[in-house]
């Protein structure tokens, strides 16, 4: 867990259910990526936008490790 963040939701067309509660992925020109994009979580049924101003470095670090990549 990152933080309290705020999340808003968004049509990706991504069919409901096909996330599972706290799953995040990034999200680039329709569809996931590996490497940049949009973050994004999973509130159980759909993909929502992870969007705040308080977001720091060591939160992108905790975001790469857990996407299976090292800290830069």
């Amino acid at each position: 867990k990152f933080y309290k963040y705020e999340l808003y939701s968004i049509d990706n067309h991504s069919a409901e259910g096909s996330c599972t509660f706290e799953d995040i992925r990034l999200y680039d020109n329709g569809e996931a990526n590996q490497t940049k994009g949009m973050l994004q979580i999973c509130d159980g049924v759909k993909w929502t936008a992870v969007c705040d101003y308080r977001w720091r470095q060591e939160y992108s670090v905790a975001l790469c490790n857990n996407l299976g990549h090292t800290n830069p």
